[in-house]
């Protein structure tokens, strides 16, 4: 498949790979790979699904709240231990496993 990149892709080539994602995101069952509740809603101008709830993103508890309307004064605040910071990496570590080993998919927007 080709690679987003600016002024490469079409919109529907981006409407396609955005599809595709989120296809693939529902039939991924992970512990560490975020879960789809509801597939893939197409409506004339919006594509959504729903997934299970996500309170912040590794990027918020490191300390960057850019972007993130009215962030709780926990995610502000929260530093992460050195523990915590190793257990986050071993997880994302085995998701990347799970996605390159057994799923035979790459994950290429880290």
């Amino acid at each position: 498949e080709r690679r987003l990149g600016p002024h490469r892709n079409s919109v529907p080539d981006v409407l396609r790979l955005l599809k595709k994602g989120a296809q693939n995101l529902t039939k991924l069952r992970h512990p560490h790979i975020l879960r789809v509740v509801d597939p893939l809603v197409e409506s004339k101008t919006d594509l959504f699904f729903v997934t299970e709830p996500v309170l912040a993103s590794l990027d918020n508890l490191l300390g960057n709240a850019d972007g993130v309307q009215d962030p709780q004064q926990a995610i502000r605040n929260y530093k992460t231990s050195f523990l915590e910071t190793q257990m986050a990496a071993c997880a994302l570590l085995e998701a990347l496993r799970f996605l390159h080993q057994d799923a035979r998919m790459m994950h290429l927007n880290l």
